[in-house]
């Protein structure tokens, strides 16, 4: 019941209180775990293998925050992870064991949800923000209050795939049709460009797993390597291009690539152990130069910023434009490869790539209809890490692992030798 409750209530709090999904996941974890006990006295085994591989990650992370900007961040984001990552396991472990009847219920569960956060995004959207004004207030500027949503809508695309295990009478698939369909009528909508990438990777990877049986497997690979081999080598090549002037480029990507560029030739610097876990907010400009394409005022800003027009600080620039132009990476590079790379070097992206070769293992032994869509998934996941949000954040995280839980009950349950 506890993970039902999960599956029902996370599409809806993604939308309206993103930061709440971490709570919800330790509540709906203890809730589970207690439950289990009471009637088998006994604790839900984890994946020791999936286990075991986050935590010698961890480990490093932790050795790398030695030598960070500012340790005890690193440290502080370690003790925020592992906790979140067991919950998650054991989540994921229970999932897995439940009767097929009892993981059809939590489909359905999940299939009530996803509808509720698409008719609330709808309603945000069509009645000025009617919900989210009242819970936190409305900003003045329609682009804020629009892209509050965006975590939301993101999760919904990621949340979709699984309901094609969804049963109805003796079909199997077609719950999946009038989501998808939703989806791309709502997306245009909203800015939430990650979420639209990541519908179109994910419908290609299933169109491509759907025609051979084999071509998941090819997929998957190909796109973990691809993932960690392509962000340095795209991040240098769209900067040397010139994709930072391109004026037919949204101008959140051109940033983008002025970002990547920076954080390649920081990663350059220090490929092996990287510049310490966490490391990105903390790096400084290092002598580069500040994001300034052709036609863009961010360049004279950053001139009103410190010197203002009469060689005093402008009071018609805000402190967050201040700061932000202090900074080429803000808060974190917009792509997990690269930051992943650049904080923890090759040594942490060869664990990273442990814990994928990992994640390939459990989605291949998934039932064969299940594969393309969890193909599909795992595209649409890389595809918003490769260009939207911090790898380490906590509400991103458990939307990954809430990813691993849905794809959980699609499962056999007599299948226990891989747990997802």
């Amino acid at each position: 019941m506890a993970i039902a409750l999960f599956c029902l209530t996370l599409p809806v709090m993604t939308v309206l209180a993103s930061k709440g999904v971490v709570p919800l996941l330790y509540v709906c974890t203890l809730l589970a775990c207690l439950l289990q006990f009471h009637v088998k006295r006994s604790f839900p085994p984890i994946d020791k293998h999936m286990a075991l591989a986050v935590a010698v990650f961890l480990l490093w992370a932790a050795v790398s925050s030695a030598w960070s900007p500012d340790p005890s961040r690193g440290l502080l984001t370690i003790v925020k992870l592992a906790p979140l990552y067991a919950a998650g396991f054991l989540l994921v472990s229970l999932a897995v064991r439940l009767a097929e009847q009892d993981k059809q219920r939590v489909l359905r569960f999940l299939a009530v949800g996803w509808f509720l956060a698409f008719s609330v995004v709808l309603v945000e959207i069509t009645f000025h923000y009617p919900i989210s004004g009242t819970l936190r207030g409305l900003s003045e500027s329609d682009h804020i209050n629009l892209s509050r949503l965006n975590r939301g809508v993101t999760a919904l695309t990621l949340l979709v795939w699984p309901l094609a295990a969804l049963k109805v009478g003796r079909a199997r698939g077609w719950p999946l049709i009038v989501p998808l369909c939703l989806l791309i009528y709502l997306l245009p909508q909203t800015e939430a460009s990650a979420a639209v990438l990541a519908l179109i990777v994910g419908l290609l990877g299933l169109g491509l797993a759907i025609m051979h049986p084999k071509m998941s497997h090819i997929i998957l690979i190909a796109s973990f390597v691809g993932f960690f081999v392509l962000a340095p080598v795209g991040g240098k090549v769209f900067y040397e291009k010139g994709l930072v002037d391109a004026n037919w480029v949204q101008m959140s990507a051109r940033h983008r690539s002025h970002i990547w560029n920076f954080t390649v030739d920081r990663f350059l610097e220090k490929p092996v152990l990287g510049w310490g876990f966490d490391a990105s907010s903390q790096m400084d400009n290092a002598g580069a130069p500040p994001f300034s394409p052709r036609g863009n005022n961010l360049a004279r800003d950053a001139k009103r910023a410190t010197e203002g027009d009469a060689g005093q600080e402008s009071p018609k620039v805000s402190q967050n434009t201040r700061e932000s132009l202090k900074k080429i990476i803000p808060s974190h590079p917009h792509n997990a490869a690269l930051q992943i790379l650049m904080e923890t070097g090759l040594v942490g992206t060869f664990l990273v790539a442990c814990i994928l070769f990992l994640v390939y293992r459990r989605a291949t032994a998934l039932p064969s209809f299940i594969r393309p869509f969890c193909t599909a998934q795992i595209l649409g996941v890389l595809a918003v890490a490769g260009t939207a949000y911090g790898i380490w954040q906590s509400q991103w995280q458990t939307i990954i692992l809430s990813a691993a839980l849905t794809l959980a009950l699609t499962k056999p349950p007599d299948s226990h030798s891989h747990q997802d």
